[in-house]
């Protein structure tokens, strides 16, 4: 198994739907693979945090980053526009 099939099969493998075979398939790739650890945990994290259901709070220094990029995509978008 390689890091392609580990991603295409994560959905079923974290939501315990994965057959035992492809079960043990990954885990043994995940014995080997950092990337694919480090994925799968951050993943995992994600959907407890999902479920958690609570707000966390964003430093304001992201916060002001991420709005800076996402005008400047904005921007950029309205220039690759076709002039109506």
């Amino acid at each position: 198994m390689d890091c392609d099939e580990v991603l295409e099969q994560l959905s079923d493998f974290l939501d315990d739907e994965s057959r035992d075979e492809l079960c043990r398939a990954i885990k043994a790739h995940l014995a080997d693979c950092h990337n694919c650890r480090v994925e799968v945990d951050s993943v995992q994290k994600t959907i407890v945090l999902y479920r958690a259901d609570r707000q966390i709070a964003t430093p304001p220094a992201v916060s002001a980053r991420l709005r800076e990029l996402l005008e400047l995509a904005y921007r950029e978008a309205r220039m690759d526009a076709p002039a109506e």
